[in-house]
C-alpha cells in the first residue's frame, strides 16, 4: 500500500497536519488524542487568501474570525477520515504517537461577525 501524498489532502497544507490523519488511517497507524469530542475550527488554503484580499479590498474597520462557519470534534473528523480512504481507525493511547490536532478542550472560533459584513466560507461538509 503506498501512502497518500500531501497533493491527496492540499498542496497548501505544508505542516501536514490534515495529511498525518489521513495517513494514520491508511496504515493502521495508532494517534493519541486527549479529548476526541473537543470542537476544532478548520479553514482551507483558498479561504484563508480569498479573506485576506477581501480584506485589503474593502478595507473593513472590524476585527473579524476567519474559518469553517461549524466545527467538528476529532472524532466526526476521523470518522470522516474512515469513509473518504474506506478503512476503520483504531485510536491510540498516551503513549502513541500524539494527533497534531490533539486538543484537550475546543478550539474553534465564532465567525457570525465575518458572515455579517459578507465575508464567509464554504461549509466543512464541502
Amino acid at each position: 500500500m503506498s501512502l497518500i501524498q500531501s497533493s491527496d489532502v492540499s498542496h497548501d497544507d505544508y505542516t501536514h497536519r490534515l495529511l498525518t490523519h489521513v495517513t494514520a488511517v491508511k496504515i493502521n497507524q495508532k494517534l493519541y488524542f486527549p479529548k476526541l469530542d473537543a470542537k476544532f475550527s478548520f479553514l482551507h488554503a483558498q479561504d484563508a487568501a480569498r479573506a485576506l484580499a477581501w480584506l485589503c479590498k474593502d478595507k473593513p474597520k472590524q476585527v473579524f474570525n476567519i474559518g469553517s462557519p461549524n466545527a467538528w470534534t476529532l472524532r466526526e473528523l476521523m470518522n470522516r477520515i474512515e469513509q473518504v480512504v474506506g478503512k476503520k481507525f483504531t485510536y491510540g493511547g498516551i503513549d502513541d504517537t500524539p494527533s497534531p490536532f490533539g486538543i484537550s478542550e475546543d478550539f474553534y472560533m465564532n465567525v457570525d461577525r465575518a458572515k455579517k459584513a459578507g465575508f464567509s466560507v464554504a461549509e466543512l461538509e464541502d
